[in-house]
């Protein structure tokens, strides 16, 4: 078998849930030295940025998008599974704005400045994850009357 259709139900708390996603897996005869071929049933929409209407699914895991070390498909650990989850997991996310290549020159962080200092000590992504996080925070402690809470009120959404 060679040939296989998955189809995934968008989960709770995304832009994707309860909807229908159908794609198709072709093993090369190569496989598992390389990656299957995935292909987004798209019905000619562009529904997330790693989704594309002519059917490519960009991951690094696929060798559809760059990446390194563990991203990169590896004939010795990766699987179809490992295909199917990341796609559930990485793509149809609650967050499909951060899938898109470059986001992290559009968001700034938390306060605004970006120093190149503060570019090694966290993530892009661990940045954006505060940035939604911070001002629920604020607002959770203010409301028990925590102190210094005014100091965060910039980071308010």
């Amino acid at each position: 078998m060679d040939l296989l259709r998955v189809v995934m139900v968008g989960a709770s708390g995304t832009p994707y849930h309860d909807g229908l996603f159908f794609f198709d897996l072709q093993l090369p005869p190569t496989f598992p030295a390389a990656p299957p071929s995935v292909n987004y049933r798209s019905f000619g929409l562009r529904v997330n940025p790693n989704l594309y209407p002519s059917g490519t699914v960009c991951l690094s895991l696929l060798n559809t998008f760059g990446g390194q070390g563990a991203e990169l498909w590896s004939p010795e650990v990766s699987s179809v599974l490992q295909v199917v989850v990341s796609i559930q997991g990485l793509v149809l996310n609650a967050q499909p704005y951060y899938n898109e290549a470059g986001y992290e020159t559009q968001v700034g962080t938390l306060g605004g400045e970006a120093r190149a200092a503060d570019q090694g000590r966290s993530s892009a992504g661990f940045r954006l994850a505060l940035a939604s996080v911070v001002p629920r925070l604020v607002e959770a402690f203010a409301a028990i009357g925590a102190d210094g809470c005014e100091e965060f009120d910039r980071l308010r959404l």
